[in-house]
């Protein structure tokens, strides 16, 4: 541990880049209990083309087993009409293990989204995965191939 940001976290890619479109999912969870066990996981949507009269919302939720989740009350953020912005959940200490996001793209025009990103922080130990789900350590180069974002391992 070197005291840097990446210490004791790990990005994984729950969802892959959708084109234009009108409809809505669910992404697979991430176990808080993996490696040891982390804190909290934030998860992390880039939403491409948005009409103005189209909206984006991720809404987060959890379960006692990898299946289906029930979503928090008061876990969920929206774009209406807005082109190239993020939607960012932070989760601190969900009850349950396992955590995930549904997302909804609504209005009567279509949206792109994607990758979602969950990047779980506050890891007790190291993790034996840094990067989960996507190739050669390089988050989010889906869709337009801009790179989201990348992990070094310190050496």
């Amino acid at each position: 541990m070197q005291g840097l940001l990446s210490d004791n976290i790990r990005f994984t890619t729950l969802l892959a880049a959708k084109t234009t479109g009108s409809s809505d999912g669910a992404s697979s969870n991430v176990d808080m209990a993996a490696d040891g066990g982390f804190d909290g996981v934030m998860f992390v949507m880039p939403v491409g083309d948005c009409d103005t009269a189209g909206t984006v919302e991720i809404h987060a939720g959890q379960a006692a087993t990898d299946t289906t989740i029930t979503e928090y009350t008061s876990a969920a953020v929206t774009t209406t009409g807005v082109d190239d912005t993020v939607l960012v959940l932070d989760i601190y200490r969900p009850t349950m293990r396992y955590v995930g996001v549904n997302y909804v793209r609504g209005g009567t025009t279509n949206s792109t989204i994607g990758p979602l990103i969950a990047i779980q922080y506050r890891g007790k130990t190291r993790p034996s995965t840094s990067v989960v789900g996507v190739a050669g350590g390089t988050i989010g180069t889906q869709g337009v191939g801009a790179t989201i974002g990348q992990y070094v391992s310190p050496a």
